[in-house]
Parts: structure tokens; sequence; C-alpha cells
């Protein structure tokens, strides 16, 4: 840690999250767990963002962050 950040080089920290709950909805394999994560957060409203409309200058909606957008459940995200 000291030898990092006396030099300002970048370090990788492995091991800290090990139990953090975050991992709960990691299936094997790495990949996400959709099926916990509706069961666990599915009630949670989440921002959604249209990127396909909007936000450039082609497609008008005020420039970057100009993307209609929505708050909705995660389950009904994860059902889309």
């Amino acid at each position: 840690f000291l030898r990092c950040m006396r030099n300002n080089t970048p370090a990788l920290v492995r091991g800290v999250t090990k139990g953090w709950p975050s991992h709960d909805w990691v299936a094997n394999g790495g990949l996400p767990d959709f099926e916990r994560l509706c069961t666990t957060y599915g009630h949670a409203v989440v921002p959604v963002v249209d990127c396909d409309h909007g936000g450039d200058e082609s497609g008008g909606g005020g420039g970057y962050g100009g993307q209609p957008r929505q708050n909705i459940p995660l389950r009904d995200y994860l059902a889309y």
C-alpha cells in the first residue's frame, strides 16, 4: 500500500469484498443471478435511461444526459 501511495501507482487489492452481500447475486461462473436479484431487490426502484433516443446531435434531447429516463422497480426492468 505505502509503496503504491508513495509512487502514485495503481494498486489491486484482492479479497476486500469477500463476504459482502454484493457477492450474493453473482452465480457460479461470475454471471449475474437475475432470479436472486429479482427476489432480493426486485422492489427497489431504479433509474432507467433510454440511450437509443436523444442525447446527441442527431437525436436531439438536449445533449449529454438528455435521454428519456424513468424510475421503475428492478423486477420490471429485469422482466423487460
